[in-house]
């Protein structure tokens, strides 16, 4: 919520449901002077509020103005002319307040876009310092060789391009985090003379854990080769 100052019609909405809500308050201890019993409270029931609980000791004592509304054992539920008229202002001065709060957002959206660009910058630089965090706390954190990538440039145009890793490992799996089992490096060529431009994957359990336990470091060995990050591999 905005604070004080901010925007004075807002602050003037607020002020103005304080001043309703303080009337109420003041017509419940007339209301308790009145029939002589501090217990007097108010309730709401459903979508009526600030209805006037009264014990039904009383019923007798109640004005002829008081409207009933409802009831439960033992009680009667009033409002009074005052009350429903403090009502009507009440729901005015709430209305006043949510129109002035959307006022101020559609502002702050306003004054936000003008500076679009700054913000653009800003979520850009964080997002690479969150990657290279990230990739900082990884290498940390290989079980293994790790070695980083060599970029090799083609020296004809006729030559196929070529992906190698040996011992490529995984950046979040260790041994200790395996029970019993353990983790089998991938040795990985794809295109290049004399192999084929891309893997088929196959074995049992395929479709649930085996290909993507099989294939998640080699695809995590293409995301972290570019960068030149250290990669957990033998050679890359």
């Amino acid at each position: 919520m905005p604070h004080e100052k901010v925007d004075l019609e807002y602050d003037y909405a607020c002020k103005k449901v304080k001043e309703v809500e303080s009337s109420l308050t003041k017509h419940l201890k007339g209301q308790q002077k009145l029939l002589g019993d501090a217990s007097i409270t108010y309730v709401t029931i459903g979508k009526e509020a600030y209805l006037l609980e009264v014990p039904e000791s009383l019923r007798e004592s109640i004005p002829r103005d008081y409207e009933l509304r409802s009831s439960k054992k033992g009680f009667f539920r009033y409002w009074t002319p005052s009350i429903k008229k403090l009502l009507g202002e009440l729901s005015q001065a709430e209305s006043e307040k949510e129109s002035k709060l959307k006022s101020i957002l559609q502002r702050l959206i306003g004054r936000f876009c003008e500076h679009h660009n700054k913000w653009r910058q800003l979520v850009s630089a964080t997002a690479e310092l969150d990657v290279l965090i990230s990739l900082a706390i990884a290498s940390e954190y290989y079980e293994g060789p790790t070695r980083r990538p060599i970029i090799l440039d083609s020296s004809s145009l006729d030559e196929v391009p070529c992906y190698s890793a040996k011992s490529l490992g995984h950046p979040v799996l260790r041994s200790d985090s395996l029970g019993k089992g353990t983790f089998v490096p991938n040795e990985i060529i794809i295109g290049g003379s004399g192999h084929a431009n891309f893997i088929l994957l196959t074995g049992p359990n395929m479709g649930v854990g085996g290909e993507i336990n099989s294939s998640l470091p080699s695809l995590l060995g293409f995301d972290f080769g570019p960068g030149r990050s250290r990669c957990p591999c033998r050679q890359f």
